[in-house]
């Protein structure tokens, strides 16, 4: 099974913020700080690429979490090593809710992101965008007398739109591999899962080597390789009859890095 809750520990952080339970697993603030750690060393710049992390993830999950309650559904946010999930009680929901409930989670960034160019704006600190770089676009902004309120919004910004972005490729648990498997299911009852599972075992292997041979980024070739050879075994399982509803429960906002 591809998404599961990571069991509970005495070091788990939990609170309710606007209703809805929200639980920190320690691995959650470990993976934050080696990915912070491999891309800075600077104690102070790993420190606010962490709030950075918790704060996007946050509002990701949070963006599921709501929509899922305004179709009845009770929800719990899990931060833990993988990124964070949303969970919520079985409901009677439809393709459309579905849908619905798994788009918020990339919507909510991608609104923050919004808030944030927009308050920039109001600031004067300008914003410009530009074609170009690996992803195809970038932006800078007039920065701040403080380096480390520009490094912030720098991390916030590149979290919640290229991570934003790239959870919506059809590689399950992403978002954008969920969203797959609802309109593949619904085309094709019987092979739409089969249909869905290879096609993020072929999405995940190229961005794993478009990651490793343009971006250079080890880690990024890791996971979607990793996530590749997953879905590959649920699909042997499926193939086989031994896998029945493993593609159930919350939804998964998880962020790949």
């Amino acid at each position: 099974m591809l998404i599961g809750e990571p069991p509970r520990t005495k070091a788990d952080l939990n609170f309710v913020l606007l209703g809805i339970p929200v639980r920190i697993h320690p691995l959650f603030w470990i993976v934050s700080l080696v990915l912070g750690a491999s891309a800075d060393s600077e104690p102070t710049f790993v420190a606010i690429w962490m709030i950075a992390v918790f704060l996007a993830i946050l509002v990701h999950e949070f963006g599921h979490a709501l929509v899922a309650r305004s179709y009845g559904a009770r929800p719990w946010i899990t931060l833990y090593g993988m990124g964070g999930l949303a969970s919520f009680n079985p409901v009677r929901r439809d393709t459309a809710s579905s849908i619905a409930i798994t788009i918020a989670g990339p919507a909510a960034g991608f609104l923050f992101a919004a808030l944030i160019f927009a308050l920039l704006h109001a600031t004067g600190q300008s914003v410009s965008f530009h074609r170009g770089g690996a992803f195809g676009v970038y932006w800078d902004f007039v920065p701040f007398e403080r380096i480390e309120l520009n490094k912030f919004i720098e991390f916030l910004l590149f979290i919640n739109v290229i991570w934003g972005v790239i959870n919506l490729f059809p590689v399950y648990p992403l978002d954008g591999g969920q969203i797959a498997r609802e309109l593949f299911v619904q085309a094709d009852t019987y092979g739409g899962i089969r249909k869905s599972l290879w096609l993020s075992i072929i999405t995940a292997a190229g961005i794993g080597l478009f990651g490793y041979v343009r971006l250079g980024n080890f880690f990024m070739a890791l996971m979607f390789g990793y996530l590749a050879y997953q879905n590959y075994l649920v699909l042997q399982s499926y193939g086989g009859g031994g896998y029945g509803g493993g593609f159930g429960g919350g939804y998964d906002g998880r962020n790949p890095w």
